[in-house]
Formats: structure tokens, sequence, C-alpha cells
């Protein structure tokens, strides 16, 4: 008998077209024609631009004598005032498309910038607010495997006088296209192939426990953990391994369908509500407590968390049923040391006085709080901090 009730209706959105593999980039000229672009602004970073990897872009736009301008501005764990500046851009030109660039900041950033050229006011006044719907075609490129917002309808930016992220939800910020090219992801340093690896795995586990789960959605995160649990080390240990690298950008991929409409849960909340003390890239925030949210979690669904452990090769079938649950979170640590991770919050300069607060501003990301498939308290989260302040499972 499925654990979903066959009377319960799902849905499922992403992008409108997806073009995934090896040489996937090639194709940017027939896309931007196809949506009817005339003039392309490009939205990505200065490393972008420096280590040459825009050119895999510019040069078939070239080919297709489509007219273009480089807009290379966008920060690392960018803020609102980052997508104000990009937007500004965009309405200060004639342009008719815009194609992102590059890992989660930049796709976001392009995100806002096709979405908000034609809003009233500021982006950061649609935290609260409904999004209106985007009349700039958009098509988003990853040059990382890990955030998935290629195909998802989430924005992350910071509030600088909250110094907290705030992650904007609609169909607007789905774009028209995707192309994920694995190729495009070799240049990334191992430190980062970790961070946007991590942060992949966390979307397709926390998808996969989320209380918005779906038969569709368990099919993409399932395949996304699986990959993941295969391929990170690899691909961090040996960035030029190709075959480590493809199977990274199917992970992140499917994590993306599955998280970008199953949502995240607790970790991310968790991840938000520490990452402004030490700055960290969001992966890190978010998998450095993720051991600690998964064993907070294990006794509310033990047969999805045994299926976890499973996935990333913990050996758990002759162990009871509540101990090989918890046997995800031990999974997930070992992929933390191997990756040369910290596994707590006093290696990244959390204190313990910390504590009371981070706990209460775990209750900023209510959407993620109510996914989560245990209910969650300020107790319990000032308990859960404690455990992953010392690094003790």
């Amino acid at each position: 008998m499925s654990e979903y009730p066959i009377s319960k209706v799902h849905t499922f959105t992403s992008v409108q077209r997806l073009i995934f593999g090896i040489g996937a980039i090639n194709n940017i000229g027939e896309c931007v024609k196809s949506l009817g672009g005339k003039k392309v602004l490009i939205i990505t970073d200065r490393i972008i631009t420096k280590i040459g990897l825009i050119n895999n872009v510019i040069k078939p736009l070239e080919k297709a004598f489509i007219p273009y301008e480089v807009w290379d501005y966008v920060e690392p764990e960018p803020s609102f005032d980052v997508a104000e500046n990009s937007v500004e851009k965009i309405r200060e030109g004639d342009f008719d498309l815009v194609i992102g660039v590059g890992g989660g900041s930049s796709l976001d950033t392009a995100k806002a910038t096709a979405t908000f050229k034609n809003a009233d006011g500021k982006v950061r006044d649609y935290i609260k607010k409904i999004i209106p719907k985007r009349d700039v075609p958009l098509i988003l490129i990853p040059t990382t495997a890990g955030t998935g917002s290629e195909v998802s309808n989430v924005a992350v930016f910071g509030l600088l006088d909250e110094d907290f992220k705030y992650a904007l939800f609609s169909p607007s910020l789905y774009p028209d296209m995707a192309l994920i090219d694995p190729m495009m992801t070799v240049t990334m340093p191992p430190n980062v192939t970790a961070n946007t690896g991590l942060d992949a795995l966390s979307h397709a586990i926390e998808a996969y426990i989320s209380l918005e789960s779906s038969p569709i959605t368990d099919i993409f995160a399932i395949e996304a953990i699986k990959l993941a649990g295969r391929y990170l080390r690899e691909a961090y240990a040996n960035g030029d391994n190709i075959e480590a690298r493809y199977g990274m950008a199917k992970a992140s991929l499917f994590a993306g369908l599955a998280f970008g409409n199953a949502g995240t849960t607790l970790g991310h909340a968790i991840g938000y509500a520490h990452a402004h003390i030490h700055h960290s890239p969001h992966g890190k925030c978010v998998a450095v407590t993720l051991p600690y949210v998964l064993e907070y979690n294990a006794i509310a669904n033990m047969e999805r968390l045994t299926y976890i452990a499973k996935l990333l090769g913990e050996c758990v079938d002759e162990l009871p049923l509540r101990d090989s649950a918890f046997g995800a979170a031990i999974a997930f640590k070992k992929l933390l040391d191997d990756l040369d991770m910290p596994s707590n919050l006093k290696a990244l300069g959390v204190k313990r006085e910390d504590i009371p607060n981070l706990a209460e501003r775990v209750f900023k990301s209510p959407k993620h709080v109510a996914r989560n498939p245990r209910k969650v308290t300020k107790e319990d989260m000032i308990k859960l901090f404690e455990k992953a302040y010392e690094g003790i499972l």
C-alpha cells in the first residue's frame, strides 16, 4: 500500500524547457532566438569573467549574431542591494532577455533582474508581497553542482539591516529554459565542489522528508541522494573526473526538481539562523548542522531516515529500525569528515552564549519549520544547537 493516500492530488511544476548534457551550452544561441531575444543582459560574477568561463556563453551568442552585455557584479551570498543594482541595470538599457551564468548567487540575481524589471517598488518589498508575473524571458546556466536554482521557484537574498536571508517564492522565478552542461562545473576548486555538493545533497534529503513531498518529488530526491553519495567524494578528490562531475550535475538538477516542489525543512531554517555569525557559504551553513537535524528528525519518520542512511552507504540492515534511522546522521557526518568540512559550530566561531538567540532565529523561517516532519519547539532547538556546538551525536 502506498504511503501517500490515493485520494490525495499532487502537483509538480518546473522550468519550461531543460537541456542537459556535455555540450548543452552550445544551444544557447538557438535558445535565445526561440524566445525572441534581440539584446541580452548576462548576469554573472567577476570570477566567472576572470577565469574565462563566460566565453563559453559569449562565443555561441556572437556566432548567432546576438548582441549582449555582461553585468558581472554579483557578490557571494548576495544581499537585496545586489538585486536592486541588477534591476537598475536592466531598466537602463533596452534588454529584452536575461541569461544568468554562475552559482546560485548569480542565478538568483538573474531571476530578480528579469522578474522585477517592470515591477513597482524595490525587490525587498516583495518579501511579504505577491511577486508579479515575469514578462522578460529568462535562461539560466549553472556553473556549480549545488543550488538547483536553475529549476526552482526560489531566490534568496540577505537583508543587511536584519543580518538575515530571506527566500522569495513565486512561479515567476522559474526560468523559461535551463542549460545544464557538466563541463561548466569542471573549474570548481575542491572547497567550492564540497560546499555546493553538500547543498545539493541537503536539498534532496530535506525534500525527501518534507511534509510536502509527493511520489513525484520522491523519485528525484532519492536519485539525487544516491548520486551525491556516489560521486561527491570523487568530484572533490579529483575535479577532472568527468564522470563524477556529470553525476553531481545530475544530482544537483534532480535535487532542484525535488525541493522546488517539496520545499526544504529544518536544515535550511537552522542554516539561515547561524549564517550571520560566520558568513560561510550557504552549503556549509546548512551542512554543518544537518547531522543534528537528521538525528532530531529520526524518530519522526524512521523508515525514510533509514533509507537515507542506506543511500549514503551506511550498513544498517541488521539494526533495529530506530537505530538504523539514526544512521542517516552518522553517514552525513562521515561525509563532512571526508570533505574536510567542519561538523560543529564551535569551529565556525559560534559561541555558546549565542545559542538562545539562534534558537529564536530558526522561527524566522516559518515555511521551512512548518514542512519539517517533527514538530519544532524553541526548547528542542536549544538542545539541538548545544549538540551542534560541541559536535556530539
